[in-house]
């Protein structure tokens, strides 16, 4: 059907049965060109010259080459028990994107967004995708998130740690876990394709500031914070391991935990839910590794990063740095619950305190009472245990 269609807009529908006989079909589509004398020949999947061009113009061959790139689309769809199969695009291919407005909502939280990562909101035609029925797809046609992993040395190495991750751990794991939809190659630029969120949770406590906090909304909050830990119970010991020996298992760590990576989806009922997001910094160890990374190389947010993380020479990252980042993140929920943006900024403020050799200010949930290379001890700020 594609291809015939092509023809049609080529003008040449009257061929089709030259393809026919040829032994042509959808399936070889789209068709590779190369020069030849400055005519430009169309090839099969085995390089072959097609010989159903042969008596074609120039032009002609010119216009069938730019419909099939229009007509070929790509098509989105749900791999195996979660399984992502990433597609290699040519810089020709024309993605079904459609073109949409955004309100002013969306484009401040694109603009924040931007600092963690190159994400795009994007709508993609109904045709050529089959997500419309997951829970966190409002619609048809979406919207989606799209992740671009900006190309570099190393780009390849963590476009693939981070597809690893989002395999392990997604929606299909627990439904508080950002879901994987799909990953693709377009020229030497890496994508990652989600559900869109509403916004992340430091800017939902800014639009519900003043949200009436009765019984049913503290019992709502607190049923979204269980989930969470849930979900982060999963990523520390992955399931589905029963059957492996003690040292085949692997345990994992998310790394950055914080407000701004855990989004706001809404169900298809209208429902709020809390999902966490941005595995780049996830790692999975086994039992013996799990332990020897030294936390004061970890890619971290410098202001809820846990104490072991000022100590140079330790070797002791564990499930304990989310479990810390997760409490701070827990932590400034109830200060939100209690006097919602005024008290969060009171207790930022409260927080800050001259920090290293140079006196740096930063509002750090600990304070460093003893140093050493390898060994030292910290006490949590006295802001911090008067909020307690």
């Amino acid at each position: 059907m594609l291809l015939f269609a092509i023809l049609l807009l080529s003008e040449k529908g009257y061929c089709v049965f030259q393809f026919i006989d040829q032994g042509l079909n959808d399936r070889e589509l789209p068709f590779q060109m190369r020069s030849n004398n400055g005519l430009y020949e169309f090839l099969d999947s085995s390089s072959r010259e097609l010989r159903c061009f042969e008596h074609w113009k120039q032009a002609f061959r010119n216009q069938f080459d730019t419909y099939q790139w229009r007509v070929c689309t790509p098509y989105f769809e749900q791999g195996d028990g979660g399984k992502i199969t990433v597609q290699h695009f040519s810089s020709r291919t024309v993605l079904p994107f459609l073109e949409s407005e955004r309100n002013d909502h969306e484009i401040e939280y694109l603009q924040e967004l931007g600092g963690y990562g190159e994400i795009s909101y994007v709508k993609i035609h109904e045709s050529s995708h089959d997500f419309s029925k997951l829970q966190h797809i409002s619609g048809p046609e979406g919207p989606f998130a799209l992740k671009r992993m900006l190309c570099s040395g190393r780009e390849r190495q963590n476009f693939e740690k981070e597809l690893k991750m989002l395999e392990t751990f997604s929606g299909r794991t627990h439904a508080h876990m950002v879901t994987l939809l799909a990953a693709y190659q377009l020229s030497n630029d890496y994508y990652l394709l989600f559900p869109w969120a509403k916004e992340d949770l430091s800017r939902w406590w800014q639009r519900n500031n003043h949200e009436k906090r009765n019984w049913a909304f503290h019992k709502w909050i607190s049923e979204q914070c269980l989930r969470l830990t849930e979900a982060l119970g999963l990523i520390h010991f992955p399931p589905a391991q029963n059957s492996l020996t003690p040292t085949e298992r692997r345990y994992g760590r998310h790394g950055d935990i914080k407000a701004e990576n855990i989004l706001v989806f809404e169900t298809k009922e209208g429902e709020e839910m809390f999902v966490i997001a941005d595995f780049g910094l996830a790692e999975l160890h086994r039992k013996t590794s799990r332990s020897n990374q030294s936390p004061a190389y970890l890619a971290k947010t410098e202001e809820c990063r846990p104490p072991e993380c000022d100590l140079q020479n330790a070797n002791t990252i564990s499930a304990a740095f989310d479990i810390w980042t997760l409490g701070v993140v827990f932590l400034n929920m109830i200060t939100w619950l209690i006097g919602g943006e005024e008290y969060i900024g009171k207790f930022e403020q409260a927080r800050y305190s001259l920090e290293g050799p140079f006196g740096v200010q930063k509002s750090t949930y600990f304070t460093k009472v003893l140093s050493g290379p390898k060994y030292g001890a910290f006490m949590v700020k006295e802001s911090v245990t008067k909020v307690v």
